[in-house]
């Protein structure tokens, strides 16, 4: 009796992982992108002189060359102004140049990420708004053979 047990336990796996292949693998989440900054998988150090939320958002998966990926900037909106990635290095291309943040209300603003093959570089969030000037962690682009993806940084 426990192997009937195991198989119908296997089917069940087997279903669940099939049915999560309709999910976009660009997402940062099993469960979609989070809904608010302090939910992001990437945030800068909290320090002692006043924390300012700010960070990234994004998935390990890999990627082939010709699929882009999402991350998101994490950052708390209330200030307005605008918010961007910066890359340092190669054969990476980030779209659109910059968001302003009137327009993503929750803080959680997406970017696609295209890597050529070959590419090497980091990601880095910079917000910038009436008296706000703040930036925060983004992912490294690590390029492998078949495709691409996002590590952290260190």
């Amino acid at each position: 009796m426990i192997f009937p047990m195991r198989a119908a336990g296997g089917l069940v796996l087997a279903a669940v992982l099939l049915t999560g292949c309709d999910h976009d693998s660009s997402s940062s989440q099993v469960t979609g992108p989070p809904t608010s900054p302090d939910e992001c998988n990437d945030l800068g150090t909290h320090r002692g002189d006043g924390f300012v939320l700010a960070g990234s958002d994004w998935s390990d998966d890999m990627h082939a060359y010709d699929e882009p990926a999402t991350v998101y900037a994490c950052v708390l909106a209330s200030n307005g102004g605008t918010v961007r990635f910066q890359v340092t290095g190669t054969g990476i291309a980030v779209t659109p140049a910059r968001r302003h943040l009137t327009a993503y209300p929750s803080g959680i603003v997406p970017f696609r990420v295209r890597v050529s093959p070959g590419a090497s570089g980091r990601l880095v969030m910079l917000q910038r708004g009436p008296g706000v000037s703040s930036g925060g962690p983004g992912p490294t682009v690590v390029a492998g053979t078949d495709g691409w993806r996002f590590a952290r940084v260190g």
